[in-house]
């Protein structure tokens, strides 16, 4: 366990302080992003080697899925265009999506619950905010220093 914590301290440390550097000219990659999110969320809902092997292919398959959801989910462009036919069955489309959105999160629920406690998955919500609103704040220094406000 102790080994564990300290391959995740090392790796997220390492994550962070090339994030850092990076961030002084440009925004991370992608595939460094999902390294420092993956170094990020096992640190924080605090998942063993043996959880983490079984936890994040079930995590990815999370959100694959909840990202297609989601692009449903968005407001068309040109909706000022659009006759009000289109609008309402855009809004019930929407509705049916969220409603998917939230059957997925129970049925991935169920599949976390497998791999890692219901307290971890508590976590897991709360360390995806986290990290996500660290990445905007980091994106929006990034900007600030170019000189774009």
């Amino acid at each position: 366990m102790k080994n564990t914590l300290i391959l995740v301290a090392i790796m997220w440390a390492i994550s962070l302080s090339g994030a850092y550097a990076q961030a002084e000219s440009t925004p991370p990659s992608t595939e460094r992003m999902q390294a420092m999110k993956v170094a990020f969320i096992t640190d924080k809902i605090k998942l063993t080697t043996q959880q983490s092997q079984s936890f994040w292919p079930i995590y990815n398959e999370y959100q694959t899925e909840q990202k297609s959801i989601q692009l449903a989910l968005r407001t068309p462009k040109g909706m000022n265009q659009m006759s009000d036919q289109d609008l309402e069955n855009f809004i019930l489309n929407k509705l049916d999506n969220e409603a998917k959105l939230v059957d997925l999160k129970r049925t991935y629920i169920k599949r976390f619950q497998e791999v890692i406690s219901i307290r971890q998955i508590v976590r897991l919500e709360m360390a995806e905010r986290e990290f996500n609103r660290e990445v905007v704040e980091r994106l929006l220094d990034i900007r600030k220093r170019r000189g774009r406000n």
